[in-house]
């Protein structure tokens, strides 16, 4: 059971600082001569790194070499775009390098490494139908955001413009860091090792769920308290907390509740001064290079044990031990190089959908977007609400695993096409980039910093960009309701006198 943190004592923390506030630095710009050149760069380093990588390929099937050089022009082309890293465009900072690792990365594991899982497409043209499929969406949604910030950022810049009083910012940081935690707990222990969570009733399923949204909303809260004041004291405790997340994510056998406040707090950093923090980074790197290893290792040993996290936690000191014993005996960097690849592709589900949906799988014609359009009525006064889990959808239709209750992630892309063709990828994405150009366009952090713009901001990359993978309408309707939750929470937090 984690340690709560006693609110009474935060007073002690809260005052030294409530009234020291520091200018936010101005945001670097960076000169659009210099932007093509550092584009025209990048591009090129890469192709000579993927030319060496082409020498040594001798693999049968299709070669995904136009195609990579492709997606790392296409997803590097915010370099050129962007002005300000943490202007409107910042969403598009975030949203180039994480598409290239989602569709791309598998591939250019797979030229020096046996990628368990990896499907390479028969050989034949240049480009594959998939490939064209995701190079058409990720192009659209950038066309798409760019137009989102014109059209509708510039009319949103006058909101969350006030910000909040610090010590309230500390105060409801902690707050919502320990009831946070303590949701976790209780939410993760509820996971038996076959992955079925008995939460009890649904009330109090409902209020695990709550809390653990609180959590993120912590790391933001104490992050952007720390960047407005730069307090020592403050900075202490927010590397504290984090620490405290790591041995929690490895119990818990979760590595995203391990790592959550650390890559909050460097995406709050750089939101917040417009430039990457790289001897934060550096920091960060260097302990993740140890947890990552041994939170697979823990997660092995529970695995041959077969113990629930409820289960493990009596034996913790045990199986740490034998965790530590594991991860010297592993693949090293190749093996973690592996592992990665293969949980983060979404290539090989891309060419599934493009290559069987509309013969051998039927098009959805718009049935796994039905929530979006009521995701406003609440479920008590429509218990008959249409509800669909995209990716256990994904694996029966296309039988995927032999459990039907495994989720098999489809991607943005893919759940357009599986519902309407090309059509759906060129439309959906364009609308979903207006959507997002107009999210960063109205909480831009370039000209001034609130946290409720930079709740906003993290909220997108991490529901929105990093979690592209999911559901379209589960994770659209989470940010709108995260969205909501924040306008509430500035109506009542903002300084009254800005």
């Amino acid at each position: 059971m984690p340690a709560i943190i006693n609110m009474d004592d935060t007073l002690d923390i809260i005052q030294p600082f409530s009234e020291i506030e520091e200018a936010q630095p101005a945001p670097p710009v960076i000169k659009k001569g210099r932007r093509g050149g550092l584009y025209l760069f990048a591009n090129l380093i890469f192709f000579v790194i993927l030319l060496s990588f082409e020498t040594y390929n001798a693999s049968p099937g299709h070669d995904p070499f136009a195609y990579l050089l492709l997606l790392f022009a296409l997803c590097s082309l915010p370099t050129i775009m962007v002005k300000q890293s943490n202007g409107p465009l910042c969403l598009l900072v975030v949203t180039g390098p994480v598409l290239f690792f989602y569709y791309g990365f598998n591939d250019l594991a797979s030229y020096f490494l046996d990628i368990p899982g990896y499907y390479r497409a028969p050989a034949g043209g240049l480009f594959t139908a998939a490939e064209l499929a995701i190079l058409l969406g990720i192009g659209c949604l950038f066309l798409g955001y760019t137009g989102g910030t014109k059209l509708i950022g510039r009319k949103g810049q006058s909101l969350l413009c006030a910000d909040w009083k610090t010590a309230n910012i500390v105060a409801l940081g902690l707050l919502c860091f320990t009831v946070g935690v303590y949701a976790t707990w209780q939410g993760q222990i509820s996971v038996a090792y076959n992955q079925t969570i008995n939460m009890g009733s649904s009330l109090n399923a409902s209020l695990i769920v709550l809390g653990r949204m609180m959590e993120p909303v912590a790391a933001v809260l104490l992050s952007y308290a720390y960047l407005k004041t730069r307090s020592f004291r403050l900075l202490l405790v927010v590397l504290a907390l984090a620490a405290v997340k790591l041995p929690i994510g490895i119990l818990l056998n979760s590595k995203e509740i391990g790592v959550s406040f650390i890559a909050i707090f460097l995406v709050t950093t750089w939101l917040y001064d417009g430039r990457i923090p790289l001897r934060w980074l550096i920091v960060a790197v260097v302990v993740l290079v140890f947890f990552f290893p041994l939170a697979y290792a823990y997660r092995t040993v529970l695995g041959e044990h077969q113990l629930s996290v409820s289960k493990s936690l009596k034996r913790s000191e045990d199986l740490f031990d034998k965790a530590m014993k594991k991860d010297s005996k592993t693949g090293g960097f190749a093996g973690g190089i592996k592992s990665i690849a293969g949980r983060t592709n979404l290539k090989t589900q891309m060419e599934m959908i493009i290559n069987r949906t509309g013969h051998s799988v039927k098009f959805q014609g718009g049935h796994t977007f039905a929530e979006l359009p009521v995701f406003f009525v609440p479920r008590l006064i429509w218990p008959g609400k249409p509800t669909v889990s995209v990716g256990q959808l994904f694996n029966r239709e296309f039988h995927v695993s032999l459990d039907p209750n495994t989720y098999i992630s489809t991607s943005f892309i893919g759940e357009m096409y599986w519902n309407f063709g090309w059509a759906g990828i060129f439309v959906g994405m364009m609308c979903t980039g207006v959507f997002w150009g107009g999210i960063g366009g109205s909480a831009a952090m370039g000209g001034q910093a609130t946290v409720s713009r930079m709740l906003i901001l993290v909220s997108a990359i991490y529901l929105l960009i990093i979690r592209f993978e999911t559901g379209y309408t589960q994770q659209n309707i989470l940010f709108m309701r995260s969205a909501g939750i924040i306008l509430i929470l500035h109506i009542m937090f903002k300084n009254r006198g800005k």
